[in-house]
This record gives structure tokens, C-alpha cells and sequence, in this order.
């Protein structure tokens, strides 16, 4: 990933972070072919979400 790309990328996060939103996401990709997209997330799962633990 080149330096622009990287800076529009942050960017991006820190608008959607900034935002005052209690949740969001945003997909990170390049348009590379068989490319992994990368899913930023936050306040959309609780940690049981990934350990499978269930806070009471």
C-alpha cells in the first residue's frame, strides 16, 4: 500500500470515529483481484462476540 493511500485510509477512520456515532464500520480495500478486504468495526459486537463468553 502506497503513503496516499494509507493517509485516505486514516482519514477515513478518523471521520468515521469523529462522527459521534455509538457505532460504525468502514471497509478498507485497494482493488487488487483475490484481495482480503479489511472490515473496521466498533461498538457493533461485544467482546462475547469473540470469545463466545456471555457477560450476565
Amino acid at each position: 500500500m502506497d503513503k496516499p493511500t494509507a493517509l485516505r485510509y486514516a482519514d477515513e477512520l478518523k471521520a468515521l470515529l469523529d462522527a459521534d456515532l455509538l457505532s460504525g464500520s468502514c471497509f478498507l480495500e485497494l482493488g487488487y483481484i483475490d484481495e482480503i478486504r479489511v472490515k473496521v468495526t466498533f461498538g457493533e459486537f461485544d467482546d462475547s462476540w469473540l470469545t463466545g463468553v456471555k457477560r450476565v
